[in-house]
């Protein structure tokens, strides 16, 4: 180990045929490390230590797994919310159809109310000219004398 720790080109390169200079850097390192400080300490092989590296690779694949069924799980309610989505968006697409439709029957009843209003003045204001025509052609055949100008009054008043 001395020789080693020592730079002798001759014993690296000649008998054991390093020809790297970095692994042969790493050699010399080493092995003053050993003659400085003596051989490494192999440590005691520990239980505890493999016990709690096994728990913490199984608590590591069970989070894995569960993260796993919590994505495919969230993955299919927004599926679901996404097609329920689609469907309020088309029932609110036809309610706002429905309204226009809506919009338009009762704009169209209002036309309908305004003209029967209108026609039911004109029909009552002809009926009023009718009965007031009529009134006046009987007040003209009671005040007739005569039988032929009576009768073509009461004609004229049965026309009204």
């Amino acid at each position: 180990m001395p020789r080693l720790a020592v730079k002798n080109a001759t014993l690296t390169v000649s008998i054991m045929k390093i020809l790297d200079r970095s692994h042969v850097q790493k050699l010399q390192l080493k092995a003053l490390d050993t003659v400085l400080f003596g051989p490494p300490l192999m440590s005691r092989h520990s239980h505890l230590k493999d016990f709690i590296l096994v728990v913490s690779i199984v608590i590591g694949m069970g989070g894995c797994w569960f993260a796993y069924i919590q994505n495919r799980y969230s993955k299919e309610h927004m599926k679901k919310t996404m097609k329920d989505l689609e469907g309020l968006q088309r029932a609110e697409q036809s309610l706002h159809d429905l309204q226009q439709k809506l919009q338009i029957a009762q704009e169209e009843h209002r036309t309908v109310e305004v003209e029967k209003v209108n026609l039911e003045q004109k029909l009552r204001d002809e009926i009023n000219a009718a009965k007031q025509e009529a009134q006046r052609l009987r007040e003209l055949r009671e005040g007739s004398e005569n039988e032929l100008s009576r009768q073509k009054y009461a004609e004229e008043e049965l026309e009204q």
